[in-house]
């Protein structure tokens, strides 16, 4: 799942999801309409929220596909071996 910058939908990726590659980030949209505005003016869009690892502290985006669902929140994670340490034993973090 990601969620389209523009309208702020949640969107399911597939092969068919409407997506565009800018600043090295993969964004994926709702429709054509959403991803037309993001292309006209994409830095307006682009803007991220900062977060952070918590295995490694790399900072990371809401567009990483290494998350995991704990307590009612989602935690984003650089790879797929700090996502595992994590959901071996997320007390630490």
């Amino acid at each position: 799942m990601a969620k389209d910058p523009v309208c702020g939908m949640t969107v399911e990726v597939s092969t068919d999801t409407l997506s565009v590659d800018y600043s090295g980030t993969t964004w994926y949209f709702c429709s054509e309409s959403c991803k037309h505005k993001f292309e006209q003016s994409p830095a307006q869009y682009a803007q991220e929220v900062s977060l952070k690892d918590p295995v490694c502290g790399m900072d990371v985006s809401e567009q990483s596909e290494h998350r995991h669902e704990h307590e009612g929140k989602t935690w984003y994670f650089c790879s797929a071996g700090c996502k595992d340490k994590f959901s071996a034993d997320p007390m630490p973090y």
